[in-house]
C-alpha cells in the first residue's frame, strides 16, 4: 500500500480511475492489470465517535459541534464521524477560516473568533497544548479504536475515541487486486490513517 497525504490529494479527485473502481468493487478481476489503483480513504473506509471526554469548563455537545463544524470543511472521514453533532444545525455553524492541514498531525483553523485544533496528541503537543494523562486516554480508547483531540484557543477540550473500519465487501476485494500486483494508493487527510494502519485494517499485504 502506499499512502498519498493532503499533498497529492486534491489532483488526486481528477483521476477517473478511482471512480471506475467505485463502480466495480463486485469484480475485482476487472482490475487484474491495474498497476496503481488510486481512491480515497471514505470510499473504502469509514469512522464513527464510541466515546467522548470532555475539559471541566468545557461542554461536551459544544466540543462535538466545534468539532463537526470544522470538518464540515476540512472533510475527509472525520466528516461523516462528526456529522451526527451538527445534523439540523447547518445553518448555525460558524465560518470556518484559515484552514491548514498538518501532515500527519491534523488540521487547524479559525472556527468563529477562536482557533481550534483538531488531530493527533504530537499536534497540540506541537502547538504548546496540555494534554491528558496517559492513563486518561487509556481508559478512553477502547480496543480498534484511535484517540482524536480537540483543542480550542490553546486549551485541551475534548478526546474522541473513533473507530474506523473497512467498508462492507471492500477490503476483500482490494486484497485481491493487491496480491495480483497492483499497488493500492489511499488518499487521506486523516492523521489516524498512515500507511501502516492503513495496511492493517484492510487486511492488504
Amino acid at each position: 500500500l502506499i499512502f498519498l497525504g493532503k499533498a497529492l490529494a486534491d489532483e488526486n479527485k481528477k483521476l477517473s480511475l478511482k471512480s471506475s473502481f467505485i463502480q466495480g468493487y463486485s469484480d475485482a478481476r476487472d482490475f487484474s492489470c491495474v498497476d496503481d489503483l488510486v481512491i480515497d480513504d471514505t470510499d473504502v473506509i469509514k469512522a464513527e465517535v464510541t466515546k467522548c471526554i470532555s475539559a471541566k469548563n468545557v461542554k461536551e455537545k459544544q466540543a462535538m459541534f466545534v468539532a463537526g463544524s470544522l470538518t464540515s470543511v476540512s472533510g475527509g472521514l472525520l466528516k461523516s464521524a462528526f456529522a451526527k453533532s451538527v445534523a439540523g444545525f447547518e445553518d448555525r455553524m460558524p465560518a470556518v477560516d484559515g484552514l491548514v492541514y498538518e501532515d500527519k498531525l491534523g488540521v487547524s483553523a479559525w472556527v468563529s473568533v477562536c482557533k481550534i485544533l483538531l488531530g493527533t496528541h504530537a499536534l497540540l503537543v506541537n502547538h504548546n497544548v496540555g494534554v491528558p494523562d496517559e492513563s486518561v486516554v487509556n481508559a478512553l480508547i477502547e480496543d480498534g479504536c484511535q484517540p482524536v483531540y480537540l483543542a480550542i484557543e490553546g486549551r485541551f477540550a475534548a478526546l474522541y475515541s473513533v473507530k474506523y473500519s473497512p467498508l462492507s465487501g471492500v477490503a476483500d476485494n482490494l486484497r485481491e487486486l493487491a496480491e495480483n500486483g497492483s499497488n493500492i494508493l489511499i488518499s487521506s487527510v486523516d492523521p489516524n490513517i498512515t500507511d501502516s494502519y492503513a495496511e492493517s485494517l484492510l487486511g492488504l499485504p
